[in-house]
């Protein structure tokens, strides 16, 4: 990155943070001041951004040192930080009139975007043949239908995209009410049309192959005759009302971000035997998405 563009690129930033205030979000990590030199900050910002770093950004900009970029982000750039940073530009995104011509702000979308690694990064980068044989990173992001961004998750190519659905819905600071969440197949899975179901919320993913799924009712099949190819096992309603407690008890945890629903999902998952928990969760979601 030249001068120029640097320049650029922090005019940009100083611009979003006098309509916003963003960069007030970055207080210090032991005082909770805002941010003395807010130039420094942005730069800071906008090396994380590049992955240029300090020395970098600081000859490619006017004014600043290496030093007092460093000391930013010492000090005042954290994953907290970052997080209270963008759900203050999400809320200004959502606050603003035009923002309703397209949507009400209570449905959202998410979705898992891969990047290739340069040659420094590709001895951390993951390998997932779907993506092609180059290493690489992940951002699963969630995007509301007013086209803000409040969650963009950094996770493993070789992971289940289901597992973060949740936490990206939950673990954010927006003023947004999402009532409604879309995925691709990617995103669902049994366990998750489960908690949705437990949470209050509703769960539509994009989901291919209808013909090849199931349906799981609380009758038999023979009460379906026209569905009859379609229709799974029956709900195991026995095994729901033994673990309601439990189910209610995860639900509420998830929801008072007392737990990081990836944790738990993750173990649900890779249990070698299937815990009782983990069936009365995917028999709750009344309808799921495995397929025959």
């Amino acid at each position: 990155m030249d001068a120029a563009s640097n320049d650029r690129g922090s005019d940009l930033l100083r611009e979003v943070h006098e309509w916003t205030g963003f960069a007030d979000s970055f207080t210090h990590v032991r005082t909770g001041d805002v941010p003395r030199n807010v130039s420094a900050m942005l730069a800071g910002v906008l090396a994380d951004a590049t992955n240029l770093g300090p020395k970098r950004m600081a000859s490619a900009s006017k004014g600043i040192s290496a030093h007092q970029i460093s000391w930013m982000r010492t000090f005042h750039a954290r994953s907290e930080t970052y997080r209270a940073a963008q759900a203050c530009v999400t809320d200004a995104h959502t606050r603003h009139p035009h923002s309703r011509l397209w949507g009400n702000g209570t449905t959202s979308s998410s979705d898992g975007q891969f990047f290739r690694a340069s040659d420094r990064a590709a001895k951390r980068g993951d390998i997932n043949l779907h993506y092609g044989s180059e290493p690489g990173s992940k951002f699963y992001s969630h995007l509301s239908d007013q086209y803000g961004y409040f969650s963009i998750l950094p996770i493993s190519p070789t992971e289940s995209e289901a597992a973060y659905v949740l936490d990206g819905l939950f673990d954010q600071d927006t003023v947004l009410d999402i009532q409604e969440h879309f995925t691709d197949r990617g995103g669902a899975s049994d366990h998750i049309f489960g908690l949705f179901a437990l949470i209050g919320k509703r769960f539509a993913p994009r989901l291919c192959n209808l013909k090849d799924r199931k349906f799981h009712t609380f009758e038999k099949g023979d009460a379906y005759p026209a569905l009859s190819n379609h229709i799974g096992a029956p709900i195991n309603t026995t095994l729901i009302l033994e673990h309601w407690d439990d189910l209610l008890h995860l639900a509420a945890s998830i929801t008072t971000r007392s737990l990081v629903p990836s944790t738990i999902l993750k173990k649900l998952s890779a249990s070698p035997k299937e815990s009782q928990l983990a069936r009365a969760l995917r028999d709750s979601a009344g309808s799921s998405d495995r397929c025959s």
